[in-house]
């Protein structure tokens, strides 16, 4: 029997036009989803591209800090620098970035790019201590200015700041308190008649003045607390953020003793004052156990140094006698690169001796207290866990014997350290 196949002529062919259709979708389906997949790792390869470029740019910024004169400010070095930080090619991209004085910190913006992607990143960085002339502080301490004589340095303290002398005068480019701040001798801005002001005031607690006019100047300012009498800072207010006091340079005593020159031990202080006068072939590590006392053979005679010296002293240290640079030529000047850095585990106390020279060229670091009494007059930089100023102790920052120290490369962790940082 024969079977009747009349009805179904022509089925196959639109069958298989369909399901060519079908495959030719299909196919077109895959191959777009491929593409896009394509494209959002390559937009995704990009964007981390971008990120990586923001943050070459932000290691740029730290790089261009660190090279910053003591002598200007963060707002002068970068109005003549801001060159070095714009279109910095990077891996087939470009960062350009801008820096910003926040008080305590530095505010890095880096943009990063890559073909269309765009990456920001918002950087703070925290200078070394030693932009600060006084810098220290544990939170709850006072630095204290009492009696008569002049301050000339920029101060960075942890804990309440008070000028309590109607005779004492502080000048100052940079302030940072991250908690009260009393005023009742006389704060001087350095800038004073910058506009818009460059000088900073940044305070964590409440600012109190003896009078109206005991805080001169024009200052950049953020106060925490209140501000009395009110109107007793003149300026732009300011959002500086949370006051901070960057740390000191690390007292790593084992690192210090492998570099040693010269090691002595309590109570052969004698062969410390004796070293400091002897002429070395390069900048050297004086190495100290235990207390020690640094005074002249004689009393009252002015202790001279030759070359630049790191003295370590795993202990207290009391200095009776002045401090000087070898003066070669009687001209009554430091013309030499002498410098001095004292590195203590304990306390300090620089007492006031006879004779008319000042300590000058001498940084002081002390995990301790650091007593600046009497009639002391130190020319240099200060650093200490809690600082007690009283009598009539005078104080002057001194940058270019700072650098001198920076650039031996006997300070560990000198630069500007990242505090944060965080995609914008």
């Amino acid at each position: 029997m024969r079977l009747d196949t009349l009805g179904e002529k022509g089925f196959a062919l639109p069958l298989v036009i369909m399901i060519t259709t079908i495959i030719m979708l299909l196919g077109t389906a895959f191959l777009t989803l491929a593409g896009t997949e394509e494209s959002i790792a390559q937009n995704q390869v990009a964007q981390t591209q971008a990120l990586f470029i923001a943050d070459a740019g932000v290691e740029k910024a730290l790089h261009v800090l660190d090279k910053k004169p003591l002598d200007k400010s963060v707002t002068e070095w970068m109005s003549e620098n801001q060159g070095e930080l714009a279109n910095i090619a990077v891996g087939g991209g470009t960062a350009n970035v801008s820096i910003q004085d926040k008080g305590s910190l530095i505010e890095i913006t880096s943009q990063g790019q890559k073909g269309n992607a765009v990456k920001t990143l918002i950087a703070k960085a925290a200078p070394p201590a030693f932009e600060f002339g006084l810098a220290g502080g544990n939170g709850s301490s006072t630095l204290e200015f009492t009696g008569n004589g002049n301050i000339e340095a920029d101060i960075a303290y942890d804990g309440n700041v008070s000028i309590g002398s109607n005779s004492r005068t502080v000048t100052a480019h940079k302030v940072v308190v991250t908690g009260d701040f009393t005023v009742n001798g006389t704060l001087e801005a350095e800038h004073e008649s910058a506009d818009p002001p460059v000088d900073i005031l940044h305070v964590g607690g409440k600012v109190s003045a003896g009078k109206d006019n005991d805080i001169q100047g024009n200052w950049q300012y953020d106060v925490g607390g209140s501000i009395s009498p009110v109107g007793a800072i003149e300026g732009v207010a300011a959002d500086l953020g949370e006051p901070y006091v960057p740390p000191p340079p690390d007292v790593d005593l084992s690192w210090y003793f492998q570099h040693k020159d010269l090691s002595a031990a309590d109570p052969n202080d004698a062969a410390v004052v004796a070293k400091l006068a002897t002429e070395p072939s390069g900048p050297e590590i004086l190495y100290f156990s235990g207390n020690l006392t640094i005074q002249s053979q004689h009393g009252h005679d002015p202790i001279e140094f030759k070359g630049v010296r790191v003295l370590v002293v795993d202990g207290d240290v009391e200095v009776k006698d002045k401090l000087v640079p070898f003066d070669d030529d009687g001209d009554g000047k430091d013309d030499d690169g002498n410098a001095l850095l004292i590195l203590a585990t304990g306390n300090v106390d620089l007492t006031p001796a006879g004779g008319a020279d000042k300590s000058r060229n001498l940084i002081v670091i002390s995990e301790g207290m650091i007593t600046m009494s009497g009639n002391v007059d130190v020319e240099g930089a200060v650093w200490g866990a809690t600082i007690n100023s009283n009598g009539c102790a005078e104080f002057e920052y001194d940058e270019d014997m700072v650098e001198l120290i920076r650039d031996t490369g006997l300070v560990k962790e000198y630069s500007y350290r990242l505090v944060s940082w965080q995609e914008q």
